[in-house]
């Protein structure tokens, strides 16, 4: 079974039960029980916290050896050494009253223990392999509903991320030994951020479901709808071509705008679209439709925008200089202005066909130090100016750069082109940062200027 989905199936799982391996001394002799993992239910049951005693010894947890102990060990090895299903009652740390359990042998030194409900349980009279033929009938209609909860997102009741690691790469394998047209929507919901910042997250997330649902009455049979995370949202289009997801994505876009929103009104998404390649693989496909749903957002969102190998670059051939984007302080003003000039000389670069990448990447290296020391010089001249804001300011730094250097290592990898890296650079870090963040503080430099 795929780890993550049994890892799902663990976690979510309504039945409280724990996984314990033996633990032996050098000479193989039984002297304790290592609990490797404890699921939600038997957490909430016992109030042990899973954290707090995965892979710690039962006297570890318990820090004496009496006698429950020694029956938890002794029951523990009778299941794994006998290799049977133990039926028992036991006593916890966690309750006074014996508590019905269920030891069940796995692989190896590990066994699972199932706690059972004081009242009647399918498991509560075991007597015969009819009853466990039972038993099994109906923990596998358990476990299909499992299944499906590990595969679904319990907010918007579509497929979660789970699915779509499960799903990707047969319906690829399918799309190319056939021959058969795939392609990808991605789209996300516009300023959601400042739905939550203004209405709360308990809003956000009726936006969220309300999408989802918008969404699913507008694609066809055939698609797959995923919640990819947050609110990015994936459609998986088999046999469909470039044209079919993008009028789809305008279904879907039109239907959006033209739905009020509980407690938010009128709101709109934008979207990206991308016909797979044969055989190509999923990262450069993915990374194809983010180019192209970026693309809807600059061009103004609410908008459909699809891959094309001619797609321009996002930024600006020639970028001006204007008063407005001069905060009052000269060095910082001057590093902005070194910044620009530096990315306009690197999109000048990126236009020259025959240039050597290696040169382009001296460039992009210029660049990024650039961008950091201005982001440390920026943060010393805020902290020593007492901007109440400083702290919050330096963290969206380090999150940019931490963001230049993964982009910076694909384009080192070749897998994405310069004009890529450049456009991000230019209009998310150098003009974008500058409009979006740091003319947040324009105003509390320019007043305590005029009183020095």
């Amino acid at each position: 079974m795929n780890t993550l989905l049994w890892k799902a199936l663990f976690i979510k799982s309504p039945v409280p039960y724990l996984v314990q391996e033996l633990f032996r001394d050098a000479k193989g002799q039984v002297q304790d029980v290592k609990i490797l993992g404890i699921n939600q239910a038997f957490s909430k049951a016992s109030g042990l916290q899973a954290a707090s005693v995965k892979n710690k010894l039962l006297t570890q947890i318990y820090r004496v050896h009496t006698e429950p102990i020694q029956q938890w060990i002794e029951l523990c090895s009778e299941a794994v050494l006998c290799n049977k299903i133990l039926h028992s009652e036991m006593s916890f740390g966690f309750s006074p009253t014996l508590q019905k359990v269920l030891l069940v042998p796995l692989i190896k030194d590990a066994c699972a223990m199932i706690l059972l409900k004081q009242e009647q349980t399918m498991f509560s009279t075991i007597s015969s392999a009819t009853d466990l033929t039972q038993i099994n009938e109906d923990l596998a209609k358990a476990n299909d509903k499992l299944k499906l909860l590990a595969i679904t997102d319990e907010l918007t009741g579509l497929y979660n991320r789970c699915f779509f690691e499960q799903k990707i790469d047969n319906e690829m394998n399918y799309a190319d030994l056939h021959k058969e047209k795939f392609s990808m929507i991605s789209f996300d919901i516009d300023h959601f951020k400042d739905i939550n910042d203004t209405w709360g997250h308990p809003v956000g997330d009726d936006v969220l479901k309300q999408a989802a649902k918008i969404a699913r009455a507008a694609i066809p049979n055939t698609a797959m709808l995923i919640r990819f995370g947050g609110d990015e949202f994936i459609v998986l289009m088999p046999h469909a071509s470039m044209q079919e997801a993008a009028e789809t994505a305008e279904q879907i876009r039109a239907a959006i705008e033209g739905e009020m929103f509980h407690g938010v009104g009128s709101i709109t998404a934008s979207f990206g679209v991308a016909e797979r390649k044969a055989k190509e693989s999923f990262k450069f496909w993915y990374k194809r439709v983010d180019e192209a749903l970026y693309r809807a957002k600059e061009l103004g969102r609410n908008q459909v925008a699809h891959s094309s190998e001619n797609s321009k670059p996002i930024a600006s051939v020639h970028i001006e200089w204007i008063e407005d984007w001069e905060c009052g302080n000269l060095e910082i003003d001057r590093q902005h202005k070194k910044l620009l000039e530096i990315s306009q000389g690197l999109m000048t670069m990126t236009l020259l066909t025959k240039l050597q990448s290696s040169n382009i990447l001296q460039q992009l290296d210029r660049l990024v130090e650039h961008i950091v020391y201005h982001f440390a010089c920026e943060e010393h001249l805020l902290e020593k100016m007492s901007y109440r804001k400083a702290h919050e300011h330096a963290l969206v730094h380090k999150k940019l750069v931490k963001k230049v250097l993964e982009v910076k290592e694909h384009y080192s990898r070749g897998d994405i082109k310069a004009s890529v890296f450049f456009s991000f650079l230019v209009d998310d870090v150098v003009l974008g940062h500058l409009l979006r963040e740091d003319i947040k503080f324009f105003p509390y430099i320019q007043m305590k200027s005029k009183k020095t």
